[in-house]
């Protein structure tokens, strides 16, 4: 069972969105992770080059493409905060497996190293909360950014 609780933030990281490696101004960790989606007919994984890899429930291996090979293709995904920051909460956050994410998108974020991304990115986010006297959702992305970045994390920032 791969996937039970997902909270509902402030956004919903799509598996469109994380493929294209759309820029977010509050991202807070980044990954490469292909996308694995896995079924009865078995599994998919969909890499950022535009590759994907179909497994068969026997091991039968296929490749294929899901994006023309003239077509860029990102260098990473990344994560958004607000994905980390349930709606109808005030003073909470989530992290790991627990994050906004379509299903899609999911097979892709839902691993250790995207994990302990977003849970150093709660964490530090809470922390900037109590600081600055305010809740999850006000902390400023600049500065969480900055601070994640000074403790040693390294993402690339997003455009703006």
């Amino acid at each position: 069972m791969r996937e039970t609780w997902h909270a509902h933030c402030l956004h919903r990281l799509t598996g469109a969105e994380l493929l294209s490696g759309a820029p977010f101004t509050d991202a807070v960790g980044h990954g490469t992770y292909p996308v694995d989606i896995h079924s009865a007919e078995g599994t998919v994984l969909r890499y950022l080059d535009g590759r994907e890899e179909v497994i068969k429930p026997g091991g039968e291996k296929t490749w294929q493409r899901w994006r023309s090979e003239d077509d860029p293709a990102p260098a990473y995904y990344q994560i958004p905060y607000r994905c980390l920051v349930p709606r109808h909460a005030q003073n909470v956050l989530v992290a790991g497996r627990l994050l906004d994410a379509d299903r899609e998108a999911f097979g892709g974020v839902r691993v250790m190293v995207n994990c302990n991304q977003m849970g150093e990115a709660a964490g530090t986010a809470a922390a900037l909360a109590v600081r600055h006297h305010q809740i999850v959702a006000a902390v400023n992305i600049a500065e969480l950014q900055s601070t994640l970045l000074a403790g040693g994390s390294i993402f690339p920032k997003a455009a703006t």
